[in-house]
């Protein structure tokens, strides 16, 4: 009778051991950083120019990742600041920005470019769980030939570098 409490005791614990791997295992696989939404809109003025606002939902994940923010690479962004007239916020807040360099992004004809990025996020502070961006800025000639020659969310795909992409950030230094 004692041997077999012992044996159901211990198939009891090996079940709750296995049973506990399997739901750390699937934590780590299934929970991996995305953007869960984006809305894109813009607001084209008479000079041929819009005003671009995007809202992204973005998941950082596991709650142990070292993540600063998200950034964009805009193929037509302007590098420079007051042309490019950018906001960002987080969760409502302002949040620190930058333009750098970007990715190289290959347009419809073949010809590969330099994106402007712009890098979003606080260089001191780590983000985990949930965070919604806004983030707004001017492109120009947008309208040529009275019709609207924009691509609101890129259509090249990730090995050739996308038009525009959302991508979380780490600080190396």
């Amino acid at each position: 009778m004692r041997r077999l409490r012992v044996r159901s005791l211990i198939r009891i614990l090996l079940l709750a051991l296995v049973l506990g791997g399997v739901v750390a295992l699937a934590r780590i696989t299934f929970n991996t950083e995305r953007v869960t939404t984006m809305w894109v809109g813009a607001r084209i003025a008479a000079d041929g120019s819009a005003r671009i606002t995007e809202v992204i939902d973005y998941d950082f994940g596991y709650p142990h990742t070292e993540r600063h923010g998200i950034y964009r690479d805009l193929p037509d962004l302007p590098f420079d600041e007051d042309e490019a007239h950018i906001a960002v916020s987080m969760d409502g807040h302002r949040v620190p920005w930058e333009l750098t360099v970007g990715d190289y992004y290959t347009e419809p004809d073949g010809h590969r470019e330099i994106a402007t990025r712009i890098k979003i996020g606080d260089p001191g502070r780590a983000v985990t769980g949930v965070h919604r961006y806004r983030v707004q800025y001017t492109l120009q000639d947008v309208v040529k030939k009275g019709r609207l020659a924009w691509d609101a969310v890129g259509t090249a795909g990730r090995s050739t570098g996308p038009a525009s992409r959302s991508t979380p950030w780490r600080r190396t230094a």
